[in-house]
């Protein structure tokens, strides 16, 4: 297996066929129109309910020394958004939450989808939810 910090930096291999196959997000897929076979959600990494389960794998990867090995665990991947709650500038949060409300509108999520981002729905808010829906 031939690990690299960004899976993009893999493309061009594959692109090139130098490879056959790689593990990618499914959006970089969607976004680079490649082939792919969907994984079920047990190893897809992709729902927070099976966590003890992707922990109970691990891989090692090379550390930024050599001869150091870094040990990788297998986790939930999940992609977040956040409004800082303790901004100072109102036009900031107002920008930031402007902006978190467009992502979960139906137009936003719409862009995203295409874009082979789906959404967690309803969306997990955490903290103070109710900057969501503020002008």
């Amino acid at each position: 297996m031939i690990v690299r910090p960004k899976e993009t930096d893999l493309l061009g291999l594959l692109e090139s066929h130098q490879y056959d196959y790689l593990y990618i997000y499914k959006s970089v897929a969607d976004q680079h129109k490649l082939k792919y076979v969907t994984l079920p959600e047990e190893i897809n990494l992709k729902n927070a309910k099976f966590e003890d389960f992707y922990k109970s794998v691990s891989f090692n990867i090379d550390g930024k020394k050599p001869g150091e090995v870094v040990k990788q665990v297998g986790a939930p991947m999940v992609y977040g958004l956040s409004v800082f709650q303790n901004d100072k500038s109102p036009a900031n949060k107002a920008g930031a939450v402007a902006f978190v409300n467009f992502v979960l509108s139906a137009e936003g999520q719409a862009i995203m989808k295409k874009n082979g981002q789906d959404a967690m729905n309803p969306p997990v808010i955490t903290g103070d939810s109710s900057i969501l829906g503020s002008k």
